[in-house]
């Protein structure tokens, strides 16, 4: 019969598989170092919800070891020094529903627990963050407000209406890195803004119309660079002289010239296609154009290992 109690975490268990008969069976996945720091950052403790703790009733070696089967992360993110890199608590108490059950059994609820989870899309987290006045929607919101702007599935530059961002994610990482850098969610939406003041004027409509490639100013990874570029100059990206140069630099090409050309930097280098260092090449190319041209002293420094010479 099931119970429900809490339970320090120094009590749990986290198995990932065990050997029976010098055969090893998994019980489920290992999640990464860096997600399970991200967990123990961002821990909000009216969040933490239920774990589903498993009495191993015939573990090879320690029958009646209390696994966690569902809720392993958030364990981790107690207990494991080495991940977080932070002291672990194991007096924290979660609230368990404990029942018996065999290892094969336990594996397979891991698998009906995740096989039918569907991956929330950004645009739905973003909206119900919104709901939940989580500061990183808001900033978003408030930074995007500035231009005219609204969260929409269908990008538009808003020549005369009301604009539109699809890049939720990009708009994100904007906030958050800005955030861990100023501690201010405030002056983390003023540089979402200020990263859009600059992809905007770069790609603005021409002669009244949308060209286009307009709506490219809101593209996510476009996002993503110009903010690492603006962070890791904050000095020299703070004049004006040289928010107006990156702008001008990203309107000497096309849309399509700029993800073309990133896109042959990393497979030239032998990144492959999605492999999340698209910003990174695109920041190195535009840091690239910027300095061209420029004495060292005005030259931008590449936020990324990509340096192109």
């Amino acid at each position: 019969m099931d119970r429900v109690e809490r339970v320090p975490a120094g009590r749990l268990n986290l198995l990932f598989d065990v050997e029976v008969g010098g055969e090893r069976h998994y019980l489920q996945r290992c999640e990464s170092a860096n997600r399970i720091r991200t967990l123990r950052e961002e821990w909000d403790d009216t969040l933490v919800g239920v774990l589903q703790v498993h009495i191993l009733v015939d573990h090879p070696t320690e029958p009646g070891i209390w696994h966690v089967g569902e809720g392993g992360c958030r364990l981790r993110a107690k207990t494991d020094v080495e991940a977080t890199g932070l002291e672990a608590e194991p007096g924290y108490e979660f609230l368990c529903v404990i029942e018996e059950v065999a290892v094969r059994e336990s594996a397979r609820r891991f698998i009906g627990q995740n096989k039918y989870r569907k991956a929330v899309p950004k645009l739905d987290e973003y909206r119900v963050a919104l709901t939940a006045q989580e500061p990183w929607a808001l900033a978003i919101r408030d930074g995007l407000h500035r231009h005219g702007l609204e969260i929409n599935r269908f990008p538009r530059y808003g020549n005369g209406a009301a604009g539109h961002v699809a890049a939720v994610a990009g708009c994100e990482y904007a906030v958050l890195q800005a955030y861990r850098a100023y501690a201010d969610w405030w002056l983390a939406s003023g540089h979402l803004a200020g990263v859009l003041e600059i992809t905007r004027r770069g790609f603005a409509p021409v002669t009244g119309t949308e060209r286009e490639e307009a709506a490219y100013a809101h593209d996510g990874d476009l996002i993503r660079a110009v903010s690492r570029i603006i962070l890791r100059n904050a000095e020299k990206m703070a004049g004006v002289r040289n928010q107006q140069r990156l702008s001008d630099k990203l309107g000497m090409h096309s849309a399509s010239w700029w993800k073309s050309t990133s896109q042959e930097l990393s497979t030239s280098r032998g990144a492959t296609p999605g492999s999340g260092g698209r910003p990174g090449y695109l920041a190195g190319l535009i840091v690239w154009e910027f300095n061209k041209r420029l004495s060292e002293e005005r030259r931008l420094t590449s936020p990324s290992r990509v340096v192109i010479e």
